[in-house]
């Protein structure tokens, strides 16, 4: 896949710099669509989650070898949509600081120096750098959550379900892991004895 094709109105690229025909489609639901071309020469696309093998790009879509990778939208695409769209309408651009794949450093950095100060050693200003990424890395995560309290009509239980399973996979071993570096307790509160 050469930088710049067309491919049906979603524009591929080289994401990996080579020029030797990796790259990226945003595919119809907005999200990322990544190809590579593999040792044998046959292209490779990873639409969904799922990979699968094509021919070529302009195969893609058209009956040619890319059938099975037809780009549909399912649960886990549907609901990230939904909830960009709500913080589109709430807070207009800032809402793609609240997407997957985007690093806040911004946020990171200055919860970084709230937690450093400005007299503190480099031991501290990377432990609280560590503590900053375990707490803006789901930010994603975190945005469905709110979404949800806010609009809970806006979506299916099958988005809700998808949604809730990609935050209880993602999320607590950050929560968890910010709170031992800042050497909090992370004992099962909850839990019952017995």
């Amino acid at each position: 896949m050469a930088s710049g094709d067309d491919w049906d109105g979603v524009v591929a690229g080289d994401a990996f710099g080579g020029g030797d025909g990796d790259g990226y489609a945003r595919g119809p639901s907005g999200t990322l669509e990544f190809f590579w071309r593999a040792d044998d020469g046959s292209d490779r696309c990873v639409p969904g989650g799922v990979l699968c093998d094509f021919y070529s790009v302009s195969d893609l879509g058209s009956g040619g070898g890319g059938e099975d990778c037809e780009m549909t939208e399912d649960a886990h695409d549907s609901v990230r949509r939904k909830v960009r769209e709500i913080f589109t309408e709430l807070v207009e651009d800032r809402a793609r600081m609240l997407e997957g794949g985007r690093f806040p450093g911004g946020v990171t950095s200055t919860i970084t120096a709230a937690l450093s100060g400005s007299d503190e050693s480099e031991e501290k200003i990377l432990r609280a750098d560590q503590i900053a990424f375990h707490l803006t890395d789901w930010g994603s995560d975190a945005a469905f959550i709110v979404a949800l309290h806010l609009f809970p009509e806006r979506f299916t239980l099958e988005e809700i379900e998808a949604a809730v399973d990609m935050f209880l996979v993602h999320v607590p071993a950050h929560v968890i892991a910010a709170a031992r570096l800042a050497g909090h307790s992370v004992e099962d509160v909850f839990q019952e004895d017995g």
